[in-house]
């Protein structure tokens, strides 16, 4: 009996935070992808005198 409500909790908190930190994930990598481009974009004029 213990083990059923155990799981039944386990699997609604899984489902309830897996879609937030599926988008958090992604947010933080687009970040970094922003940054990596911003960054770039910057040191070019730099690079190239």
């Amino acid at each position: 009996m213990t083990y059923e409500r155990n799981f039944d909790l386990l699997n609604s908190k899984f489902k309830e935070l897996f879609f937030p930190t599926i988008v958090a994930s992604i947010a933080g990598n687009f970040a970094i992808l922003a940054d990596a481009f911003f960054i770039s974009s910057l040191w070019v004029p730099v690079i190239c005198l």
